[in-house]
């Protein structure tokens, strides 16, 4: 399929502007066509590839529903899900700003940032791992998918995680070399992955960003999912906190997400929400949205 452009109309929605395409799918700045609310800026993530129209992807797509459930100041709210002669699209909240992985380009994140950012994904990470059912039954939510690229800062330095509701339509495609280093062991095994998987993954983030390096991403996609699975982790990762100033006690959480074992992570998101503000309140940090706000109006991120 084409491109769309500006003015086109998809569904209820007309096209604004192109935010960028992947192999598969391309988002897009849109608003309502119609209507009272049709000055408010939404994003649309259309799949334009013909893989979208495979049956493992349409199963995907009907899981994506469950994305209409995610109601939290830490996710970015999807409203709507829907197709378009047979590809599917989903529109969902426009957060102003840039994504953690876009900041991380113009240099490493204070501690502070980090805190910040990591204890916002953990609040979102803990809603959605802990939703229910109207029955009261567990719906064992996963993101599958936690990286910078998934994580928003708004320029009001609130954070926002995307692609909740799309995960497994994007894992419907084999990853990318750099997209496989956030993955945890267990997926790269192609195991059952549960709550603690995503855990890993922000670990990786908040280590990623603290750093300005991979721990786990190398020359090539074998490399890197062999680093992923290889015990223990080299010392050098370990070494590379500590070069950096990295107080202790955040050291030993970001270390302890990075755990092959799951029983040996943090067991929930919310348990290593509370270590990140347990190292905030301990090293007298401030830590708030206006942190992370300040990473979109200045050059630099160390100051």
């Amino acid at each position: 399929m084409g491109e769309l452009q500006a003015g086109d109309v998809v569904g209820d929605y007309e096209i604004i502007d192109c935010l960028g395409r992947s192999s598969s799918y391309a988002t897009y700045v849109a608003h309502l066509a119609t209507g009272d609310l049709c000055h408010i800026r939404l994003v649309m993530k259309r799949f334009e590839s013909d893989d979208a129209l495979t049956p493992h992807h349409q199963f995907y797509f009907q899981e994506a529903g469950l994305g209409l459930l995610l109601s939290h100041p830490n996710i970015a709210q999807l409203y709507d899900l829907a197709k378009d002669g047979g590809y599917p699209f989903l529109i969902y909240e426009y957060v102003h700003g840039e994504s953690a992985a876009q900041i991380a380009r113009r240099g490493r994140f204070s501690v502070p940032a980090v805190l910040t950012l990591g204890m916002a994904v953990a609040r979102g990470l803990d809603y959605a791992h802990n939703l229910t059912a109207n029955d009261g039954a567990p719906l064992h939510v996963v993101h599958g998918g936690v990286s910078p690229s998934t994580v928003l800062v708004g320029y009001d330095g609130n954070v926002k995680l995307i692609d909740f509701e799309c995960g497994g339509l994007l894992r419907a495609r084999p990853p990318t070399r750099v997209a496989l280093g956030y993955m945890s062991p267990e997926q790269v095994r192609g195991q059952p992955a549960d709550h603690r998987s995503d855990l890993f993954s922000l670990g990786v983030v908040l280590y990623e960003l603290l750093t300005g390096t991979s721990p786990f991403v190398r020359d090539s996609e074998f490399a890197t999912m062999e680093a992923i699975l290889r015990r223990p982790l080299p010392p050098e990762t370990r070494r590379a906190l500590d070069t950096l100033g990295c107080p202790e006690a955040l050291a030993q959480v970001v270390m302890a997400t990075l755990e092959r074992d799951p029983t040996q992570r943090p067991q929930s998101a919310r348990e290593l929400g509370a270590a990140l503000a347990a190292v905030a309140h301990s090293e007298r940090l401030e830590c708030s949205p206006q942190v992370l706000a300040q990473l979109l109006q200045v050059p630099s991120l160390r100051g």
